[in-house]
């Protein structure tokens, strides 16, 4: 994940706006983690995941849905 959002904070200084897709992944940690690095480069980021199906709705006997973590952010001037 750090390759591509490095990667993907070059092609979006030189063309714009970027979108990274990463195959073959799962849940990759704090959402906030990967969002704080982009915005550090004082770009708006943001960054989501899809997760396993692990959550059982109340009454149900399946899992129906994962938490599916999602983070957005913006850079801040440095004195506020």
């Amino acid at each position: 994940m750090a390759h591509a959002i490095d990667r993907g904070i070059e092609v979006c200084r030189t063309e714009g706006s970027v979108a990274i897709v990463v195959a073959n992944s799962s849940h990759f940690g704090m959402a906030a983690y990967h969002v704080r690095r982009i915005t550090q480069a004082n770009l708006v980021g943001m960054v989501m995941t899809h997760t396993d199906v692990r959550i059982v709705p109340t009454g149900a006997r399946k899992p129906f849905s994962g938490t599916n973590p999602l983070a957005f952010g913006f850079p801040r001037p440095k004195n506020r």
